[in-house]
């Protein structure tokens, strides 16, 4: 009887013995099991969000990208603009530069046809005012001041022809100024060259202002001269010398 009392109570405190070892596993396995299920669950919100930012940027990142590409068209479309502008602006500066030298040209033939003619109508003037000279002292008459307004006439008339020449000169110069170099350089180079011109057209005045008070006058005296010596009438003379303004 004692045995099976023995025995029983064995028994009875193996299973306690049992019980106790594996209550705390059971509660760990418990307490491990919820806290696995808790970590599944409670990143799912922050995964998201993560992934929302993501997207986010990317679709950021997709604008920017469109933006950038779309101002770099634009920016090529304004270069090629740009390069159009330039290529006219070229074009435009070429054309006014030929027309500019085609109009100096045509100003340069034309002075030089004037300077021309100026001077052989001068020359001519000096001439006849030479042979009223010999006419005059053949008639006996002292010519010695119309001699002397004949020195002076062609010092005037070498002088015109000078000044015309340094005119028409500097205006073939400043042809170098209209194409390849700048706008103001020839401008300066035209302000340069007026002053030439006004100065030859005052030596074309100086001369037709020499005949008409001295040459006219001293022949005009030599006629009355030659007049009240012979008494007698005489034709009306014809003027001697014939000029022609500087254009």
């Amino acid at each position: 009887m004692s045995r099976k009392l023995s025995y029983l109570k064995n028994i009875v405190l193996t299973a306690l013995a049992l019980a106790i070892i594996l209550s705390p596993n059971a509660a760990f396995a418990e307490t491990s099991s919820s806290s696995n299920s808790d970590s599944s669950r409670t990143p799912k919100p922050v995964v998201n969000k993560l992934l929302e930012k993501e997207n986010e940027l990317k679709e950021k990142q997709s604008k920017l990208a469109e933006e950038k590409s779309r101002l770099a068209t634009k920016a090529a479309e304004l270069k090629d603009r740009k390069d159009q502008l330039a290529s006219k602006a070229a074009e435009m500066r070429e054309d006014r530069c030929k027309l500019i030298t085609q109009r100096i040209d045509l100003n340069i033939k034309r002075y030089e046809n004037s300077k021309l003619e100026h001077v052989t109508n001068y020359q001519n003037a000096k001439k006849r005012l030479q042979e009223t000279i010999t006419r005059l002292k053949k008639d006996g008459l002292d010519t010695t001041k119309l001699e002397q307004d004949a020195v002076k006439l062609d010092e005037l008339i070498k002088q015109f022809a000078a000044d015309y020449t340094a005119y028409i000169t500097a205006l073939k110069n400043s042809k170098a100024f209209t194409c390849g170099k700048s706008e103001g350089e020839f401008k300066d180079a035209l302000e340069d060259v007026r002053p030439l011109l006004i100065k030859s057209k005052q030596s074309a005045l100086a001369i037709r202002m020499y005949y008409q008070n001295t040459i006219r006058v001293d022949f005009l005296a030599l006629k009355a001269k030659k007049a009240s010596s012979t008494a007698k009438p005489t034709p009306k003379a014809t003027t001697p010398v014939s000029t022609s303004s500087a254009q």
